[in-house]
Order: structure tokens, then sequence, then C-alpha cells
């Protein structure tokens, strides 16, 4: 029985490797394909929204093999990284928020994109979170 339970991480590592890597590796030939196709070829609006749609696509999979690999964890393992991620959530909701207060009343510039580069700042937000919340249960 110790043997399994000391092998339940390592196979919940494995297939989370594996499946975000796999769905990186689709994001980005399918994020290259689609820049290449709305800058080089000018498509009409509605083949660039479903471009659009076909490079978020694969955030999914990155969604699917985190709630995997979290399931797969362990009660403490998971309260540590849902910690972690409220209080990413908490961080870049808030800092967005704020940013959007000072645009409106203090004039200061708009971000271009901004909204593309919520998900990816959460996610590297939630990253160093993890490193915090494990410290303070050392």
């Amino acid at each position: 029985m110790d043997e399994a339970c000391e092998q339940a991480p390592v196979r919940v590592a494995r297939r989370y490797t594996r499946d975000m890597s796999g769905a990186a590796f689709i994001y980005a030939v399918v994020l290259v394909g689609s820049v290449f196709i709305v800058r080089r070829l000018d498509p009409p609006q509605w083949v660039a929204i479903l471009l659009a749609l076909a490079s978020a696509a694969p955030a999914l999979l990155m969604m699917r093999a985190f709630l995997r690999r979290l399931q797969g964890l362990d009660e403490f393992q998971r309260r540590v990284e849902l910690e972690a991620l409220a209080l990413a959530a908490a961080i870049v909701g808030f800092a967005s928020f704020t940013y959007g207060f000072l645009q409106s009343f203090a004039g200061l510039p708009q971000i271009d994109d901004a909204l593309m580069w919520v998900f990816p700042a959460l996610c590297f937000t939630w990253g160093i979170a993890q490193i915090f919340v494990r410290r303070r249960y050392q």
C-alpha cells in the first residue's frame, strides 16, 4: 500500500507533464499558423474570428490538464494549489481593476490587447504565489 501511495504523485506529475506539453505544442502550432494567416493573407473577418477562437482553444486543454492534476493531489496539496490560485486571482484582478481606474481618472495609457494578457498574468502570478503559500506551511 505504501508503494502505491508513493507512486501516485509520480503518475499524476507524468500525466500532467504529458497533457500540458501536448496542449502547449498544439497552442504554439495553432497560434503561429493563425498569426501567419491573419498577417499575411488578410482573411475576411469571419475567418479571423475563427482563427482567434482556434488560438484560444488549446488553453482549454491546458485547463483540463490542470484540473486533472488537481484531482490527483492529496487534500493538503490541493489546498496549497487552490490558495495560491485564489491569491493570484485576487492580485491580478485587483491590479487590472486598479489600472482601469488609473486609465479613467488619471489618463494613464491604454494597454493594447490588455485582455489577452490576463490569463498569462494569472498563470505567472499563480506560480509565484505557490512559493509563498508553500513557505507558510513549512
